[in-house]
């Protein structure tokens, strides 16, 4: 049995079998250039598989070495790689520069890094192993612009519409009025900024941004503290946060004692767990009895939330009584993703504002502010649902305005 065999026997035990069988089958016979940075989503829509399964077998296989994974800097203009790196704490500029478009631009984690996957040598070499023996066009496929960027088949000729000239430049000087000082070839080319350009560049596809992977819980477990340096404080402008606590837990252990009352917690924490990840969400930490959970959007918090409460409700029709009592909040906003005690974590009004916020619910009424009332997604669940908000003004403990709120009942 091959190294890659015994790799993917221990994939297997791990994650979907389904994505697992695409993934191999990949593998083993795709060509090279789609075995560069790939795509999930898009590998997944390909292969007909559930995106956030197929992610999570990406970062097994990873985490087994199968694949590379890359964080890949991005000019939001061009859609090109301006860096990259085997994890988050390689994005440590405060300004990254395009020279296609000439223009600088501070990173955030929403849409200016994607995540993708490579396959490793160790399992199969492929030429962009090497990318400076890449040609030109398949450099440019390959390596020069991101996963998000749809290029066509015929990509040779598309770029040939707006080429002036180019030319493979080895390291030393040339006839030309150019010298690469670097170690590595380079492949200057005088491009016309015209309409065939624009319409190339203009052709854009989902791919997984920090953000989203950041807030996947397969992702936490797996790679916990292995992902900002200490002193990192990398912007994120939206992101939706979701805390939870139990109503009357102090109550509950003196009403039914320790044994009971921790079977209890401990199986309200291992409801919000799997619920949150349904939703595409991570749990951040718990707290006591409360949790903090992220969210890409809010309307996944919003269902997240509604699915919770119906859970709380359907074990305390089980144990006929209300001993499960739970209190939640949601609000979206900016915030700094940072390492705290030794594990990735969130920092910002923001964050603050959703604890507040938590801390208006009384037992099974859910707390949302504007923004996530606003989101049309969201509007759109409380609709089928049949809910109706209610609108408050409440004042927020270190909060200095008063801030609207809405109850769901």
């Amino acid at each position: 049995m091959s190294e890659a065999e015994a790799l993917f026997n221990v994939l297997r035990q791990s994650t979907d079998a389904d994505c697992v069988a695409a993934i191999e089958q990949a593998v083993a016979a795709m060509p090279d250039r789609e075995l560069c940075r790939i795509n999930v989503l898009d590998f997944a829509k390909k292969h007909n598989l559930d995106e956030e399964r197929a992610l999570a077998a990406f970062l097994h296989a990873a985490r087994l070495g199968l694949f590379e994974l890359s964080w890949n800097v991005l000019c939001p203009g061009c859609g090109g790689v301006l860096d990259a790196g085997a994890t988050l704490k390689t994005v440590n500029h405060d300004e990254y520069a395009c020279g296609l478009c000439a223009s600088g631009y501070k990173p955030t984690l929403d849409e200016m890094v994607e995540v993708t996957f490579t396959v490793s040598p160790r399992v199969r070499r492929i030429a962009a192993h090497d990318p400076d023996t890449l040609p030109e066009v398949e450099y440019y496929r390959q390596i020069f612009w991101s996963s998000g960027v749809d290029l066509p088949e015929t990509l040779g000729d598309s770029l040939a519409e707006f080429t002036v000239d180019s030319v493979e430049m080895q390291p030393g000087p040339l006839r030309l009025s150019l010298e690469n000082r670097t170690d590595r070839r380079v492949l200057p080319a005088l491009w016309i900024a015209s309409d065939a350009l624009h319409h190339l560049l203009g052709r854009r596809r989902p791919f997984i941004t920090a953000k989203r992977l950041l807030t996947n819980q397969t992702f936490r477990d797996i790679y916990r503290t292995d992902t900002l340096d200490v002193d990192q404080r990398l912007k994120i402008t939206s992101l939706t946060f979701l805390f939870t606590d139990l109503k009357g837990s102090t109550a509950l252990y003196e009403r039914v004692g320790d044994l009971v009352a921790y079977d209890l917690v401990r199986q309200h924490f291992g409801v919000l767990n799997e619920i949150v990840a349904a939703e595409t969400g991570a749990v951040v930490k718990t707290i006591g009895d409360a949790v903090m959970a992220t969210f890409p959007t809010p309307d996944r918090a919003l269902a997240a939330a509604l699915r919770m409460r119906e859970e709380m409700t359907r074990i305390n029709a089980e144990r006929r009584n209300e001993d499960l009592l739970l209190k939640i909040g949601i609000h979206e906003g900016p915030c700094l993703a940072v390492t705290l005690n030794n594990s990735q974590d969130y920092f910002g009004q923001t964050v603050n504002m959703a604890a507040r916020v938590q801390g208006l619910a009384s037992s099974r009424a859910i707390f949302v502010t504007k923004p996530v009332i606003e989101d049309a997604k969201a509007a759109k669940i409380l609709e089928d649902a049949g809910l109706q908000p209610t609108m408050q003004v409440a004042a927020l403990r270190g909060i200095a305005d008063q801030t609207t709120v809405y109850e769901i009942p």
